[in-house]
């Protein structure tokens, strides 16, 4: 092919130079092309993208002519770098290099041969390659100011590598790769960052001090991330941060003390995400002048009123998903007195000291009076037992049915008297009866006396054997009861026995 004749660059990177550019996109190119290249002495900006350059064919250009060659773009080709030999010699101007959209591996980056040309180079763009796990960077890059890697399926970067090699380095471009964890910047390091892109990653936590002590950050991304939390002073002492994204996360709150020492944040997004709430305590209100936050999950009450207040016509469109009185509605557009909490509604009224001291003491003895009450009446039931075990109450009247014999119930010596007769209770108020008058038909003899509720009693002299059965009782032979109830001293209280 014939190469074109060169042109002026637009705008080349020294102003005070006259160099020249050339564009061999999409061209299939030869080893006379490739001469042809060489004599360009003068040349400051080469483009040779899709052509097809493998490592074979990159060794027959001869970089080592070009010396005043500022701008070198090899994308989209077949490049690896898998040997390390020193392809590019010649180049210590070059300022720039795109090597995006080759087959070039992680390894590559420890052949310090393959780079030691670059000494000048400060816009280094590896896009598009397989490079998993950075672990090494090369030494030559000591300058470099702008690294791309983007879509390289990075799953880790060493933090060393910022800590040392990357000093200078202003803007890091990181974006659609596998990256789970922000790697540890030392303080001190990286004092020159200023933008960092870490969009659609798969990082999970913002942990403490994530982006802390970088005195000329300013933009920070981190839209498509599935956070789900973020640390105490994740933003901590970067006065010169001004923005800020973190769209489409999992983050239901941004914490009080997530941002500190940022005092010239002015534009933040979080957007379709899950926030319920966002705090008036945070240190950017002042001087926050954007705020996105629709495709949220607002709860549209007192919580939120100072959002409404303070950031009217500074935010995008959002909805509120509760209460259910307001879901739908638009944020924004509501009057601020209907942000309120539902315990808002309840009356409250103003007491003094003197009045909650009062109160208390009343509690105290209105307490007392319980314990003293509940101690009073289990003493009085404990002495009604001792009465009927220890006094000798009144004669009472025998219920109707009881026939005269005398019985030993229990190790009791009792009688059975005629209608109409008393029972004269000489240890116990006890009485027995039957259900019939014919003593001999249907014997159901009934026991007074709770003391024999369940135990065996013995009739002598007859010797008949019987198993008190408390299926019923009776108070004066009228009304039935079940063990619980509570008796009164001198009742005459049935057992039911059957013979």
């Amino acid at each position: 092919m014939v190469i074109p004749k060169e042109k002026t660059p637009p705008k080349a990177n020294n102003s005070q130079a006259q160099g020249k550019s050339l564009n061999l996109t999409g061209k299939t190119l030869s080893k006379q092309d490739f001469n042809q290249i060489g004599s360009m002495d003068n040349l400051m900006d080469l483009i040779m993208e899709r052509n097809r350059l493998n490592d074979s064919l990159l060794k027959e250009i001869p970089f080592k002519k070009l010396t005043n060659l500022q701008r070198l773009s090899l994308a989209d080709n077949e490049i690896s770098l898998n040997e390390n030999i020193q392809l590019f010699k010649g180049l210590e101007n070059v300022q720039e290099l795109n090597l995006g959209g080759n087959s070039i591996r992680e390894e590559t980056l420890n052949f310090e041969s393959v780079w030691s040309s670059f000494k000048s180079l400060k816009v280094l763009k590896l896009n598009g390659n397989i490079l998993r796990n950075i672990t090494n960077f090369p030494a030559s890059f000591q300058i470099l100011q702008t690294f791309e890697c983007e879509n390289c399926q990075i799953d880790n970067i060493a933090g060393s590598i910022f800590n040392q090699q990357m000093k200078y380095v202003e803007r890091l471009y990181l974006k659609d790769n596998n990256i789970n964890s922000l790697p540890e910047i030392q303080a001190g390091s990286l004092l020159q960052l200023s933008s960092v892109d870490l969009t659609n990653n798969s990082i999970v936590e913002l942990p403490i001090c994530s982006f802390c002590s970088l005195p000329n950050l300013s933009v920070v991304k981190l839209d498509s991330n599935p956070i789900q939390a973020m640390a105490m002073s994740a933003f901590s002492d970067l006065p010169k941060l001004t923005t800020v994204t973190m769209s489409n996360t999992n983050l239901t709150e941004i914490p009080d003390n997530a941002f500190i020492k940022c005092s010239k944040l002015s534009y933040l997004d979080v957007s379709s995400s899950n926030i319920e709430k966002i705090s008036p305590n945070l240190p950017f209100w002042n001087s926050l002048t954007n705020l996105l936050i629709s495709n949220n999950h607002f709860c549209c009450d007192c919580h939120l009123k100072h959002l409404r207040i303070t950031m009217l016509n500074k935010t995008d469109k959002a909805f509120c998903s509760t209460p259910k009185h307001l879901k739908g509605e638009i944020l924004m557009s509501l009057k601020p007195d209907l942000f309120v909490c539902q315990d808002d509604n309840i009356p409250r009224l103003g007491v003094s000291p003197l009045a909650v001291v009062f109160g208390s003491i009343t509690a105290f003895m209105a307490l007392c009076a319980l314990l003293f009450t509940i101690v009073y009446v289990r003493k009085a039931k404990a002495a009604k037992k001792e009465n009927l075990l220890n006094e000798t109450p009144s004669q009472r009247p025998l219920p109707e049915g009881c026939t005269g014999e005398d019985m030993f119930v229990g190790g009791f010596n009792f009688s059975l008297l005629e209608d109409d007769d008393t029972f004269p209770v000489e240890k116990k108020p006890e009485i027995i009866r039957t259900e019939s008058e014919d003593v001999n038909k249907d014997p159901e003899i009934r026991v007074i006396g709770e003391h024999q509720k369940s135990s065996e009693v013995e009739f002598a002299p007859s010797g008949l054997n019987t198993e008190i059965t408390p299926d019923f009782y009776k108070i004066a032979g009228t009304e039935w009861f079940e063990d619980d109830d509570e008796l009164v001293l001198g009742d005459p209280v049935v057992l039911k026995l059957k013979l």
